[in-house]
């Protein structure tokens, strides 16, 4: 585990609450506050994890290339990753819609399908949770990824960004419909940032202290200034936030690593543990609040936006370590326990047939 890539993960978990939070806020009062920051520079924190998912396979499938039946384990081990927390909120969400919501608009059996397959509906529809469109894009990555494994490391990432450039320059040639229009936008060439970091990174490359210093700094502040004025979109996005990403990440691991000491290194590094379960579960954080301080008499009156906010985000990090701890984590470790058990009893069941 680098301790430098659990930070990052929960600073970009914290950032992407954050931008919910300042939203929700927008949506009870109706209006934008210019006392406030460009709080959309929040969806930085996406783009930081997918150069960081790209750093990650590369570096955790080490002894994957050229291996045989690889393919096949990887997928197994992000889909055991990925699916039993995402599926669960997903119907769990799609339940309260139906169950509190006159609207079933937004809940049918195709919105449904395209959700728990991973595959985006039309540039109007989105996954029944909202955040589930970067995972669109992951699971993309993670196929083309698991294809290139058959070939040596430096190949396969060589191959990997070819095809993600190929596909993102077929999509502005050609114009392709849904999904392809959507798993082509230009953001997924971020994962190919994090691949090449990773790379760097195998080959001991080494910036020193000041230098990875200043550049963290240099790249938060580069992607609030690129997008002060708009939020960044398409080409755009790879650019103003995708660049700084990439610089952030590589300043954060091309270095002497970072020991877990100290009180707040450990609470970051934990967050960052539990940063898939912050991602997808936030949002049932924002909705209990807004129901707490709707239902409660008199408390929407007493409650201002700030603490509204804080509110949001404090329950949102509460609420997904209890998910970390009591679902996303035991059910991960028994998938793996069960795959790992599943060779073993095959060869003893080969073996009471042979006897």
């Amino acid at each position: 585990m680098l301790v430098s890539i659990q930070i990052l993960r929960a600073i970009a978990a914290l950032l992407i609450v954050v931008l919910h939070a300042y939203i929700s806020v927008v949506n009870r009062t109706g209006i934008v506050d210019p006392a406030y920051p460009r709080i959309e520079y929040g969806g930085f924190g996406v783009d930081i994890f997918f150069v960081i998912s790209g750093f990650i396979m590369v570096v955790s499938s080490q002894r994957m290339f050229e291996r045989p039946g690889a393919i096949g384990d990887f997928l197994a081990r992000r889909v055991m990753r990925i699916v039993p927390l995402y599926w669960t909120a997903t119907l769990a969400f799609a339940a309260a819609i139906l169950a509190f919501s006159r609207s079933t608009e937004l809940v049918t059996w195709s919105s449904l399908a395209h959700s728990l397959l991973f595959v985006p509906q039309d540039g109007t529809l989105g996954p029944i949770i909202t955040v589930g469109w970067t995972l669109n894009y992951e699971m993309l990555f993670y196929v083309l990824f698991a294809c290139a494994l058959v070939l040596p490391r430096l190949y396969a990432v060589s191959a990997v960004t070819a095809l993600l450039v190929a596909l993102v320059l077929l999509d502005r040639a050609v114009s392709l419909p849904p999904p392809f229009s959507t798993w082509f936008e230009p953001i997924v060439l971020e994962f190919a940032f994090g691949m090449w970091i990773a790379l760097m990174w195998r080959h001991g490359v080494k910036l020193g202290r000041l230098p990875r210093i200043a550049l963290v700094a240099a790249s938060f502040v580069a992607a609030g200034l690129l997008s002060w004025q708009v939020t960044p979109t398409g080409a755009e996005r790879v650019l103003h936030w995708g660049i700084p990403a990439a610089i952030l990440v590589a300043a954060a691991v091309l270095g002497p690593p970072i020991e877990a000491k100290g009180i707040v290194t450990r609470l970051f590094v934990y967050l960052g543990n539990a940063s898939y379960s912050l991602y997808i579960m936030h949002l049932f954080a924002i909705l209990a609040v807004r129901a707490m301080v709707m239902r409660i008499p008199g408390f929407e009156a007493f409650v201002p936006d700030w603490l509204y906010a804080v509110l949001i985000v404090v329950g949102s990090v509460a609420g997904s370590l209890l998910v970390y701890e009591a679902f996303e984590k035991p059910v991960h470790n028994r998938l793996m326990r069960w795959r790992k058990q599943r060779p073993a009893a095959r060869e003893a069941a080969l073996g009471v047939a042979r006897d």
